[in-house]
């Protein structure tokens, strides 16, 4: 998932700053990391509210999905999984099966569209709150 500068130039343009990547960076990081813990949280899909299909594990202990060890959660957190690639953030995962579960395949390899038995459960990426709610850190910011 990928925090597209487009979706903010409109915005942009009307403040008429000269912004660099680097201060949109600082400005959105943290709210990345909160659109991430808001997917645990309500296990839903960040680009569309959609919920996660229930794990049979998270059925069988009573838990929610994707919490067991709480690492994929947790590394999401880390600022070295949220790098700068061009005019765009993109969000990492530090684990296999992260990226699995947020994409739904190998993203290593394009000819392979299988889950590798894990589900599409997206957690990176920012909702319409949170484009909001980006939006304005960017007036209280710039």
């Amino acid at each position: 998932m990928s925090l597209d500068i487009q979706q903010l130039e409109r915005f942009l343009i009307k403040k008429s700053e000269n912004v660099n990547i680097q201060n949109i960076y600082k400005i959105a990081l943290p709210l990345l990391k909160s659109e991430v813990s808001k997917s645990f949280n309500l296990e839903r899909r960040p680009s569309d509210g959609v919920a996660w299909k229930k794990s049979k594990v998270a059925l069988r202990k009573k838990r929610k999905t994707l919490h067991d060890s709480g690492t994929l959660e947790l590394g999401m957190q880390d600022n070295s999984n949220y790098i700068i690639q061009g005019n765009e953030i993109k969000e990492l995962s530090s684990t296999d099966y992260g990226a699995k579960h947020n994409f739904g395949y190998d993203i290593n390899d394009p000819n392979d569209l299988s889950s590798f038995g894990l589900e599409y459960r997206q957690f990176a990426g920012i909702s319409k709150d949170g484009i909001t709610e980006l939006i304005k850190a960017f007036e209280v910011s710039l």
